[in-house]
């Protein structure tokens, strides 16, 4: 647990509709200028977290590497529904790409991060910045990201086959149960619940920004993707990992053996989550 040496600050930003976006900024205790800088977008399903759960995260970040850190606190549906969130999430980070001198960074190409739902919405803001060409995003780090909330299958994802995955029969079915419980099993008719609650029929859940892994992934930065072995993710994260690695992309893939979904956030409880902060910190320090 990190409690001394991070200075902490609130600032809003103003996403597209106007709205205040909370917005931490975390720095170290009298570091210099022309820090590298990463935005941070919290899990939850679009409908949870906080900035509060992920907020050791972003201080050991900081503590392992001389950087300032965001972490957004964009809003959450089912009140708030796409591109709400999204847009909160661009508009922080390109408030803090546009203000890298005020906050102490370079001003250069920053990371993008989050975990779970965060992780969608960092690889959405990666391809929306290949899209529109603002340069913002120079590295994306995606924690257990949701990448197929279409659930479509495609060259190397199939749901849970077990000619594809090495899985046991145990987590096979452990699996197959979390998926039935979201409506998440390729060609259910139901929907599923990322779906109904953060695009509520506002955006084909076969857009790239709903289902990154439909993209080509050309000119991705480099990237960082972080699961447990046991993630009811982690099929469709396998399958973002061979479809980036097929595509050229720089890519650093860690499967953490034993664990399941969430385990990023539980800093100074489980040994892996600040070796994660570790490994991010690391990649930073070679790609930016």
């Amino acid at each position: 647990m990190v409690t001394e040496g991070v200075d902490t600050r609130n600032i809003t930003v103003a996403s597209a509709d106007g709205w205040p976006v909370p917005v931490r900024v975390y720095r170290s205790s009298g570091s210099g200028q022309d820090l590298p800088m990463l935005v941070y977008y919290h899990g939850g399903g679009f409908f949870g977290g906080g900035v509060d759960i992920v907020e050791q995260m972003c201080k050991v970040l900081v503590s392992q590497l001389d950087c300032v850190v965001l972490n957004v606190d964009y809003r959450l549906c089912p009140e708030a529904h796409y591109p709400q969130p999204l847009d909160d999430c661009w508009a922080a980070t390109r408030w803090a790409f546009e203000h890298a001198a005020e906050l102490g960074a370079a001003k250069k190409p920053l990371a993008v991060s989050g975990d779970s739902a965060g992780g969608n919405l960092a690889a959405a803001v990666t391809l929306r910045d290949r899209q529109e060409g603002t340069g913002m995003v120079g590295m994306q780090a995606l924690i257990y990201p949701a990448v197929n909330i279409s659930g479509r299958h495609t060259e190397f994802y199939q749901g849970t086959d077990p000619a594809l995955y090495h899985v046991s029969h145990r987590h096979r079915r452990a699996v197959e149960a979390m998926y039935k419980m979201m409506g998440t099993l390729a060609g259910q008719d139901s929907g599923n619940l990322l779906e109904e609650v953060y695009l509520q029929g506002h955006l084909d859940p076969e857009h790239i920004y709903a289902s990154p892994l439909l993209d080509d992934f050309h000119a991705l930065p480099p990237t960082l993707l972080a699961f447990g072995e046991h993630d009811f993710l982690a099929f469709e994260d396998f399958a973002y990992a061979r479809h980036a690695a097929k595509a050229g992309v720089l890519l650093r893939t860690i499967v953490y053996r034993g664990l399941g979904h969430g385990f990023a956030d539980q800093i100074g409880v489980m040994p892996q989550a600040e070796d994660l902060m570790g490994e991010i910190a690391a990649m930073m320090r070679e790609v930016l």
